[in-house]
């Protein structure tokens, strides 16, 4: 991954499944990269989503996770019929240095098990993105 990393030089990458020694590896070799995200489960651990910047390309205006779950602000939450696992879709509001445009870039890992719950989370991931829009238009 990270050869490919070095090859193509993206400005920005979503990891999903990423674990604490894997997220310590991420920033040792990725430098050039700002790294935001979130553990899945109520402790904090787990795997998680992560987003990866480059720094002299864009400004962090904010960043947040949510999960993907009836109650989405509950850390671990669920749907019923998904597999065992909490779904999560951090979300990071960037500036773009050079155009001073804004973007959003969202991460997430739908469920493994369940179309349903797949159906579900993406909607969740919807509902996110249009009230990051109401925000967005409500403070500019």
């Amino acid at each position: 991954i990270y050869d490919k990393i070095e090859t193509e030089k993206p400005d920005i990458i979503g990891f999903q499944e990423v674990t604490e020694p894997i997220l310590k590896l991420l920033e040792r070799l990725l430098a050039d990269y700002r790294i935001v995200g979130h553990f899945r489960n109520e402790n904090y651990t787990g795997s998680g989503d992560f987003i990866a910047f480059k720094e002299d390309k864009y400004q962090l205006l904010g960043c947040e996770t949510r999960w993907l779950s009836p109650t989405p602000f509950t850390i671990d939450s669920r749907f019923e019929n998904q597999s065992p696992f909490a779904r999560s879709c951090v979300m990071a509001m960037l500036k773009n240095k050079e155009t001073g445009k804004p973007l959003r870039i969202f991460s997430t890992h739908l469920d493994h098990i369940s179309d349903e719950a797949k159906i579900s989370g993406i909607k969740c991931v919807f509902d996110f993105n249009l009230w990051c829009n109401i925000i967005f238009i409500k403070n500019t």
